[in-house]
């Protein structure tokens, strides 16, 4: 369960414990020590209770709605993002990929990066630092980079990889293909 449902949940069930609280379904009534039920001799500060209990249900209620359409949302975002390949429109960067592909490591590496980039993850492995304006780098701990953007409709466009001896190379064409 995500933490934006947990929360939902929460304030929904606690929202829920008030409005009852205050149909007195849940009867909580003072008692004398012998037994007698304490009259309330002051109406004003039960309407006044029971009032804030209405208010505070109604809030709880509202903001768990909330909590739940904004999960909601969420899920929607990441289901909409897209990664669309744009390496192999350059031969120079498709031979590089072929290449460092080779290598389990670095092919396992790129794709762990490709993935959790997918989930939502902008900053994985050893991070993600930007090479250009909009050009972003994802950089893995056994060498593997990974090399994106975002367009204009919101998906990742994979623009190519590289390892740590092919970096420079990469992002020198990179920056001549994709300059703003």
């Amino acid at each position: 369960m995500k933490k934006l449902e947990a929360i939902g949940f929460s304030f929904i069930g606690i929202a829920l414990f008030l409005f009852f609280m205050n149909l007195n379904l849940f009867k909580i009534n003072e008692c004398s020590i012998n037994g007698n039920v304490i009259q309330n001799k002051n109406d004003y500060n039960t309407l006044v209770s029971k009032n804030i209990s209405v208010i505070l249900s109604s809030v709880f209620f509202l903001y768990g709605i909330f909590m739940f359409l904004l999960s909601g949302l969420e899920k929607k975002v990441q289901e909409d993002k897209k990664m669309i390949s744009k390496v192999k429109e350059d031969p120079f960067l498709l031979r590089v990929a072929r290449d460092i592909g080779k290598n389990p490591v670095i092919r396992k590496e790129i794709n762990h990066l490709m993935n959790e980039l997918y989930k939502g993850n902008i900053n994985p492995g050893l991070g993600t630092k930007y090479v250009d304006n909009n050009l972003k780098e994802m950089r893995g701990r056994n060498g593997a980079r990974v090399y994106y953007r975002m367009n204009s409709f919101g998906e990742y466009e994979i623009l190519g990889y590289s390892d740590k001896d092919t970096q420079e190379k990469v992002i020198d064409r990179l920056k001549t293909l994709y300059k703003n």
